[in-house]
């Protein structure tokens, strides 16, 4: 029969354990975080070092493009086979660009 002080060595979780549930940890927060911080943005700046624009490209790709007063002006999106449409602050389709040679 165990003496008390093998038992209680039991209940102690292993390093094993414990790695397995940071990993679980981390993939759980991975799955909850908000896909905006996984958007990247771009400053445009004139000759004069002045903010003329701005752009956010979302986790899906698309991006959306901004005035220097933060106006929505414009977004682009891209599709599988690399067609870019543009479309102005209203949604409305106005340019379509393709890879070379399609």
């Amino acid at each position: 029969m165990p003496d008390d002080s093998t038992r209680q060595t039991d209940l102690i979780p292993s390093t094993t354990t414990n790695t397995k549930a940071i990993a679980s940890l981390a993939i759980v927060l991975a799955l909850l975080m908000s896909t905006e911080g996984l958007a990247q943005s771009r400053t445009f700046y004139g000759a004069d070092g002045r903010v003329t624009g701005r752009s956010t490209t979302g986790s899906n790709g698309a991006t959306t493009f901004y005035d220097a007063s933060g106006r929505n002006t414009g977004r682009s999106t891209t599709d599988s086979q690399g067609t870019t449409t543009l479309y102005d602050a209203s949604g409305r389709r106005v340019g379509t660009t393709r890879p070379q040679g399609r």
